[in-house]
């Protein structure tokens, strides 16, 4: 399975003035839930301008929505056109010039668990970082023929109740 991986960095001025907010999921999205209830399909990347209302809708009642592009262009292109909406992308230690890390088994990184077939537990992506990302995007090119789940969580979730439990 082939994915790449871009983290977005907000600049808040930019979501301020399109009233964009980026707080986190008021709705808990389960494993449990209808996937097809959070997918947006979108004919191509020149048109992600025409669903930004939506997919900023979708992003803030769960916290994660499934972008399926219909057209077969440039995998990084549409990754990229995301910018628009949540602001430019951070770095990552294997990031090509767009800032785009490639997941897929490879020799060139030995002992990075994200160039091998091996299931990655849940981690961070970033947030050692003084600037963490708001946003992570993943893009799957070649689908596991089996396995392949993308297990998710969110930060903001975990830090809200462990909040309220301990009171």
């Amino acid at each position: 399975m082939n994915e790449n991986l871009v983290n977005i960095k907000n600049d808040t001025s930019e979501l301020e003035n399109e009233k964009i907010s980026l707080r986190g999921s008021e709705t808990v999205l389960d494993s449990q839930r209808n996937l097809e209830s959070i997918i947006i399909r979108i004919p191509s990347s020149q048109n992600i301008e025409e669903f930004k209302e939506r997919i900023v809708e979708m992003f803030n009642i769960y916290g994660a929505l499934v972008v399926e592009f219909q057209s077969n262009e440039e995998p990084h292109k549409q990754l990229l056109s995301f910018k628009s909406i949540f602001g430019n992308t951070l770095t990552h230690d294997r990031a090509n010039e767009d800032m785009i890390a490639e997941i897929a088994v490879s020799d060139k990184f030995q002992g990075y668990l994200g160039t091998s077939n091996a299931e990655h537990p849940f981690h961070t992506d970033g947030a050692y970082s003084e600037t963490p990302p708001y946003v992570t995007a993943l893009r799957c090119e070649v689908p596991a023929k089996t396995g392949g789940v993308t297990k998710l969580v969110s930060g903001k979730a975990i830090y809200d109740h462990l909040i309220t439990k301990n009171k």
